[in-house]
């Protein structure tokens, strides 16, 4: 490992290569350590978010996302994934996804001033950034189909219903949240640290949401990709419940992942987790976000059992729906 010369690696990685990983890829933890901490998930109600066996619990799935992307990157055994199917977590993390959620739309305004203080900040995040640990497991567990079939059932459909809440943010107030910011200079180090902790909070809230969200298209496609093994009631959800191409079209001609930035004058689009500048013929790239929206939309208006689902609505033609002149407008 030449890039590793000079370099302290820390007990967790040694003890990680000990064990090997056939491909002298560091693990952060090896698959016994993953089983054990996989076993221990459980499902805990609102009532126990912020308890010591909360936190305990999203610590864990902190280590289980980051070995579970360290393993795809690398392309090595994802053992992280396999166990969560083997084990039937996955419906536990999808539990979790949407306890948090109802946390921060219940409970967490009635607290936001108490979080707020310096005392309480560090808890405050940590519950904060639990959801998107959670949605960026899935993501990474869910790119598998046997991990989507194994979780079928009304688990799905929940998870569903969180991505298209998500779709109605990137449709609406995710751009309020670029605009604002889209700042015309760099802010100063006086009015970095002149921020007051309420500001501070409302902006890592605002940062989780836009990227939860992001992770969500991902999720989407992957149940667009993998449909035909779910039960109908999942296509049910995704083409007459919420409509969901409808939702997505806007993203395709307007999305909140690009903007022109207000310092520079220049395109920037958001990729890992950050604004980048785009440059030359990353103009012409496209973005990962926008190549998710745009293969969920082919899944659902192509694939010929979703086109199955064709029926008209108020007058108004939904997706797959076929026009008397035998054309489709989505084609």
């Amino acid at each position: 490992m030449p890039s590793e010369v000079g370099r302290v690696l820390t007990r967790t990685e040694r003890r990680a290569m000990d064990a090997g990983s056939g491909m002298g890829v560091p693990q952060l933890i090896t698959p016994y350590e993953a089983e054990h901490k996989i076993q221990g998930l459980e499902n805990l109600g609102i009532e126990l978010v912020g308890s010591t066996q909360y936190m305990q619990q999203c610590r864990t799935v902190e280590e289980l996302n980051l070995q579970a992307h360290h393993n795809a990157m690398n392309q090595t055994d994802e053992f992280v994934s396999d166990l969560l199917v083997t084990l039937d977590k996955i419906p536990i993390l999808i539990h979790e996804l949407l306890v948090v959620e109802v946390w921060k739309q219940k409970v967490f305004p009635k607290l936001e001033q108490t979080f707020a203080s310096s005392a309480m900040s560090v808890p405050c995040y940590l519950i904060l950034q639990h959801e998107v640990q959670l949605i960026n497991l899935l993501e990474c567990t869910l790119f598998h189909k046997h991990a989507v079939e194994s979780t079928n059932g009304d688990v799905i459909v929940e998870l569903v219903d969180y991505c298209y809440r998500r779709l109605v943010y990137l449709n609406g107030e995710a751009r309020d949240h670029v605009e604002r910011t889209n700042l015309d200079q760099e802010l100063t180090v006086k009015e970095v640290m002149g921020a007051t902790p309420e500001q501070e909070l409302s902006k890592k809230v605002d940062e989780i949401k836009f990227t939860c969200s992001l992770c969500s298209l991902a999720v989407l496609r992957y149940l667009t990709d993998y449909l035909r093994g779910l039960d109908p009631g999942v296509m049910a959800r995704l083409l007459d419940t919420h409509d969901v191409c409808m939702s997505l079209i806007p993203l395709v001609e307007d999305p909140p992942w690009f903007r022109v930035s207000n310092r520079t004058n220049r395109p920037e689009a958001f990729e890992d987790n950050g604004w980048r500048e785009l440059k030359g013929d990353d103009r012409l790239r496209v973005n990962k976000h926008a190549a998710q929206v745009w293969l969920a939309l082919n899944n659902l208006v192509v694939d010929p059992e979703c086109r199955k689902k064709v029926r008209r609505r108020g007058g108004r033609e939904v997706p797959g729906s076929t026009p008397a002149n035998g054309t489709n407008r989505f084609v």
